[in-house]
């Protein structure tokens, strides 16, 4: 899955993309109000293998992307559109 915008692609993860998501997901401020993180290289590792695996699958229902910006060539954050099962009604984003 892929969306453009002028300056962001929104994306499917990559395994590369460990490395920028741990640059940002390893900082304790960033994750203060969060249920996860700080992370360590395995966490963010972990992570971004959940992602490819969640992508996969042939009855997706979460749609978790990286938020990939197109100056920097990095990936600076993450989006999500997830029901909270296959046949579930409901649903969250963030």
């Amino acid at each position: 899955m892929k969306l453009n915008t002028e300056r962001l692609l929104l994306r499917d993860h990559l395994p590369e993309d460990w490395e920028d998501i741990h640059e940002y997901a390893s900082i304790p401020e960033f994750s203060k109000y969060d249920f996860w993180g700080p992370n360590t290289k395995k966490d963010s590792k972990d992570f971004v293998q959940r992602m490819i695996e969640q992508a996969e699958d042939s009855g997706r229902y979460k749609f978790d992307l990286a938020v990939y910006h197109l100056e920097d060539k990095n990936v600076i954050g993450g989006v999500g559109i997830r029901k909270c099962s296959q046949n579930s009604l409901i649903g969250d984003l963030g």
